[in-house]
């Protein structure tokens, strides 16, 4: 495990600068935190739906083809945060969409992503009042969402240290939970044919992993900003969502099997405090990083749009207050809505950064030295053609009747963008320059 001192004391985590390199962060650290965001009850919830509607050979091969479409995205997207040292949404000023569209995306983003921690932590707090059996819901919704905001306000370092217990607190549980499983009489497994009514095609099936944490991967700067070289990224990126779909969801594809059920929770149900336990380190690794998405994204909005600097922390209390106010007015009756717009509205925008970046290649020399780059340098006001690629891979997304949503949104981002730059190319302005 990484020694404390590689967690520095909380600091307002850069958000409209790059990560010094003083400031970045023990390999172990950010694997935990990051293979928390896999370590979830809605993870090992998405295998069982998997095992339950599949054969237990077609599942793991969806999770193992879903995984390497994760990985495509995430890698590097994740390598292009630790050279650039820069959040997502601060580096979409220099990577295609310039000071207007990055404000635009940063804004429209941050908002999003506050409903949805909204949409998270009325479920949050619909779980606890069930396991508590008393106290009216509102009061559970406000105490949860206060209390991971508190989390969040601390920065990169005390999630870290959150992350370190309930990670393995989580995983413990979860064994325990399959001790019971398994302490009765079971079905046998199913290698083929889907041991439910219902069959889920194999696309379907892939649609579902990669759905599970296309955003994740999209928005992977935000944490790989802080690893030290490019092999930490990669062994950090692969050992997490590897064994997050293998290890998690497979014991979910596991679970269904043995049980001819997809409904895991009651049959890994622990009573009373470890039940607490459970649902509590389950939920809240998940949720700290909405929070902390989420203002990292609106602290680049509301500076672009001149008004003043906000500090990550104040931010933080915005988002996380206003997201508890939304759970508390009802806002988990859009789930659906939020997570579908959610996941065709980001990965274009990971899309035009990877073009830019590796393709267009017009700022990385800048963003690489790091030495002059922060919120007071001047990127162009527009990329039109990254806009109409955002636009276009956003519509592809939502309305091709065919294929997977996210991947939709983002190839055609990639197409329309990567066809802009070929044509601009030659005496086009540099998306690291003034105009």
């Amino acid at each position: 495990m990484a020694k404390p001192q590689s967690l520095l004391p909380a600091s307002d985590d850069f958000p409209l600068e790059p990560v010094p390199k003083s400031r970045e962060l023990h390999w172990f650290a950010l694997t935990t935190m990051r293979f928390g965001q896999f370590a979830t009850l809605a993870q090992l919830l998405m295998g069982a739906s998997l095992g339950y509607g599949m054969g237990l050979i077609p599942a793991f091969l969806a999770l193992a083809a879903g995984t390497a479409i994760l990985l495509a995205v995430a890698i590097p997207m994740g390598i292009v945060g630790q050279e650039t040292g820069l959040a997502t949404t601060f580096l979409t000023r220099w990577t295609g969409l310039g000071r207007w569209g990055s404000g635009l995306f940063s804004l429209v983003i941050g908002v999003s992503v506050m409903g949805w921690f909204g949409v998270q932590n009325a479920l949050f707090a619909q779980g606890i009042h069930q396991l508590a059996g008393s106290g009216p819901l509102w009061i559970w919704t406000l105490v949860s969402g206060l209390a991971v905001t508190a989390l969040v306000y601390g920065g990169i370092l005390s999630m870290g240290w959150v992350a370190y217990f309930t990670v393995p607190l989580f995983l413990v549980l979860l064994a325990v939970g399959f001790g019971h499983i398994l302490s009765h009489p079971v079905a046998g497994i199913a290698l083929w044919h889907a041991p439910g009514i219902h069959a889920i095609p194999f696309q379907a099936a892939i649609t579902v992993v990669v759905g599970s944490f296309i955003t994740g991967a999209a928005v992977s700067p935000d944490m790989t900003r802080f690893h030290r070289n490019r092999k930490d990224v990669v062994a950090q990126t692969i050992a997490t969502f590897v064994l997050g779909n293998a290890l998690i969801a497979g014991l979910g594809v596991f679970g269904a099997q043995l049980l001819r059920s997809s409904n895991l929770t009651t049959a890994i149900a622990l009573g009373g405090v470890w039940g607490w336990f459970l649902f509590v380190s389950s939920t809240i690794k998940v949720s700290d990083w909405d929070i902390y998405g989420a203002a990292l994204a609106l602290v680049n909005g509301i500076d672009l749009l001149g008004i003043r600097r906000i500090s990550r922390r104040n931010m933080t209390l915005v988002v996380g207050v206003g997201g508890t106010l939304l759970a508390m007015a009802g806002i988990v009756n859009a789930f659906l809505p939020f997570l579908l717009f959610i996941g065709v509205a980001t990965p274009p925008v990971a899309a035009i950064i990877l073009v830019d970046y590796f393709m267009g290649r017009r700022s990385r020399a800048l963003l690489v030295s790091r030495e002059t780059l922060s919120s007071s340098a001047r990127p162009g006001r527009l990329n039109a053609g990254a806009l109409l690629a955002w636009g276009g891979g956003f519509a592809a997304g939502q309305w091709l009747p065919v294929g997977i949503g996210a991947i939709n949104s983002l190839v055609a981002a990639l197409v329309i963008y990567g066809f802009s730059i070929y044509v601009t190319r030659p005496g086009g302005q540099m998306a690291g320059a003034e105009e």
